[in-house]
Formats: C-alpha cells, structure tokens, sequence
C-alpha cells in the first residue's frame, strides 16, 4: 500500500505541470523537480516489486496475479482415498509437491457427502479434489463395495475448481464433471500406478505455484511424457 500510494503522489506532482508549457524560471524548476521525484518513486516501485518476486521462475504476470487473488483456504485440497495402496503412493506425491490436503482414509460416500456438505456451510469449500481409487466407465470403487458413480460424482462437485482423477479408466467421470468443475484430468485406460502418481505431483505443485490448470498440465506432460497419450485435461 506504501509503494500504491508513493506512485499516486507522484503522478499528483507531475499532474500539477501537466498542462501548461512551463514558461518561467519557476515554472521550469517545478517541471524538473517533479519529473525527478516521479522518476525516483517509480524506481523505488519496481526495485520492491523485485524484491518481492526475487528468485521465483514464474512469470511476472502470474505472480503479481496470484499476489492480488482471494485467499486460498488453509486447507485447499481434498484427498479421496479409495484404495489405500494407490492413495499411500499420491499422498507422498501430493507431500513431495507440498500441497496441503485433508484425507479421507477408506473413504465411503456418505463420508465424502458430509464432508463435502461441512465445508459447503463453512464457507470453507476445497478448491481442489484428488480421487485415489480404481476407476471403470461406472464410476470410482469406494470401501464397502460402494461406487462413487459417475451421477454421484456431477451431483455432489459443484464448486470444486479442479479435479484429479488419478485412476485408471477415469474418462466417463471426466465426462460428468465436464462444465461443472473448472477442470479434470483423466486417464484413459489402465495406466501404471507409478505414473500416475507423478504426473499428479507435477500437476498439482504448478497447480499450486501458477493456478493456471492449462499450463501445469503441460509441464506434467513435459516431465511425463509417457502419459502423454493417455491422460486428458477438460475445461468448463
């Protein structure tokens, strides 16, 4: 707010001697004496600017972009996990990538609605979704011989900003999140665990860093080209 309101005096100075020629002595001294203390607020702007982005690669757009974003939730993710050996293998991903998430172990659906629903009335409504399960056109596979099936899944996400389906054949839920999540990635086919894992880990740390779903799905193809193939993102 400090450097906001610097510039603004500045540009009030320079204002002053905007209009008119200057045509005495005086008139000359203010024109200067404005034009250098403009000059100097405007250095002194960006020099605090870099000292805020220093040593970060992200573009300069996106920073000052994600500066200037609503707050994100202390906890912004939500770890579904239908399996626990696939969901131990993302969960260390999800670490690795520093993402801060809530994990429903052996989750049942009726966890998964409440949980969901809690947050909803909080105000607190995760921005992003991992679903750790095996995956078929009918849905998710949950504990308790459940299903997480494809309507489940469009009726209960409204509101979550990206999805994850990391499971094999996640194409059909993709098809029902499609216009109502801001985006989904999907595999399709059976797909190596491992993978999967990792592409998820790059995905969610760019994710994280950029908030741009579009572009970390491209650096997660660029650093698991083997998935290239088989994984899709959709938009709203």
């Amino acid at each position: 707010m400090r450097i906001l309101a610097a510039t603004i005096l500045g540009l009030a100075i320079l204002s002053e001697y905007a209009y008119a020629a200057p045509e005495t002595f005086d008139d000359y001294l203010g024109w200067t004496v404005a034009i250098v203390v403009f000059l100097w607020l405007l250095a002194h702007t960006i020099s605090k600017w870099r000292e805020v982005f220093s040593g970060s690669s992200i573009p300069f757009s996106l920073l000052l972009l994600n500066r200037f974003r609503a707050a994100r939730p202390l906890v912004p993710m939500l770890l579904i996990c239908g399996d626990e050996v696939l969901c131990e293998a993302d969960e260390a991903q999800l670490q690795r990538a520093r993402i801060n998430f809530r994990k429903l172990e052996n989750a049942t659906l009726n966890e998964i609605e409440k949980e969901i629903q809690r947050r909803r009335l909080d105000g607190t409504l995760y921005q992003w979704l991992h679903i750790s399960a095996h995956g078929s056109k009918n849905g998710f596979a949950l504990g308790n011989d459940e299903m997480m099936t494809t309507e489940w899944i469009a009726d209960h996400f409204e509101g979550i900003q990206v999805v994850m389906a990391a499971s094999c054949d996640s194409v059909a839920a993709g098809d029902s999140l499609a216009g109502i999540v801001d985006a989904v990635v999907v595999v399709y086919g059976r797909r190596g665990s491992a993978l999967i894992s990792t592409f998820a880990s790059v995905f969610w740390r760019e994710v994280a860093e950029t908030g741009n779903s579009r572009r970390a799905y491209q650096m997660a193809l660029t650093e698991v080209p083997q998935l290239r193939p088989f994984v899709d993102l959709r938009l709203r």
